[in-house]
């Protein structure tokens, strides 16, 4: 099978040191000012879903706030989704 990052449409032209979409991405070391993935997040969980990528092409923080949210009774994410649609514009 071929490694998720190389199922990147940006895979060939990409220079981020880290790839969500790499199953070593922990091994990786990022120093500041490096560039960052740019693929949306949405895409890249898509890529990583099907396979055994443990974040699923998500970065760290976004692991922790899916989990966090997968959490949640449905009750509770209807009331955090009201709460926010005073804030988010309407199209």
């Amino acid at each position: 099978m071929t490694e998720p990052m190389k199922q990147c449409p940006r895979f060939d032209r990409c220079s981020a040191p880290i790839c969500p979409l790499d199953p070593l991405q922990d091994q990786r070391m990022y120093l500041k000012g490096e560039p960052k993935c740019t693929l949306s997040k949405a895409k890249r969980y898509k890529l990583g879903k099907g396979t055994d990528l443990e974040r699923q092409g998500l970065t760290k923080r976004e692991r922790i706030s899916k989990k966090w949210w997968d959490s949640l009774t449905e009750a509770e994410k209807a009331r955090r989704i009201a709460k926010t649609r005073g804030f988010l514009p309407v199209r």
